[in-house]
């Protein structure tokens, strides 16, 4: 069984997959791939050729990114290469275990023909910028980089599970147990 999570920034699609591994289930990140990424020598490259030799701190790097459609492709052209071959190779490597890979992108880059399943997560928006803003993000900024996904509804249209994170990490918790005991009755694999 291949599953996928995205959903919302700051949604909490981080606290799902760890409920996933809790479960048993093989998980892998999507953002923990990208910041694998951004430190191979051709990314750093493209960085310092962007910001005049020094490599970026984050918040530098979120704004260029922001600012220029021409920086941000370039950026994704490097990274997600990587990433999808990152978790291409993952799902082969364990083509018959229960693996999770939480791909924020999954509907952008029409990536869910990958997958047997996809679950959403979301939440009130006021509770995600609270989250965002927690993690040093700004108003602004989470705004901006919500702009450039697919809505919500859409991605609530797609889903096969939807997981509404607007409470406490235990409701969470259960959501995913719920899930996993529906894919284990329907399932071979789990």
């Amino acid at each position: 069984m291949k599953l996928a999570i995205t959903g919302m920034i700051a949604s909490g699609k981080s606290e799902i997959l760890k409920e996933f591994s809790r479960l048993g289930w093989l998980t892998l990140s999507s953002d923990e791939l990208a910041r694998q990424a951004a430190g191979t020598s051709h990314a750093q490259e493209y960085l310092r050729e962007h910001f005049g030799g020094d490599v970026p701190s984050r918040e530098e790097l979120r704004g260029r990114f922001l600012e220029s459609a021409e920086f941000r492709g370039g950026w994704l052209d490097i990274l997600h290469p990587i990433i999808n071959q990152s978790w291409c190779a993952f799902l082969a490597q364990n083509d018959s275990a229960c693996a999770v890979v939480e791909i924020p992108l999954l509907f952008e880059k029409k990536l869910e023909k990958n997958f047997d399943r996809v679950v959403v997560c979301s939440c009130n928006i006021q509770l995600a910028l609270l989250r965002w803003e927690a993690r040093g993000g700004r108003k602004e900024e989470y705004e901006a980089l919500a702009g450039l996904l697919m809505p919500l509804e859409s991605k609530l249209k797609r889903a096969d599970f939807i997981v509404e994170n607007d409470s406490t990490l235990p409701t969470l918790q259960n959501a995913v147990q719920l899930i996993h005991t529906q894919l284990l009755n329907q399932s071979q694999y789990v």
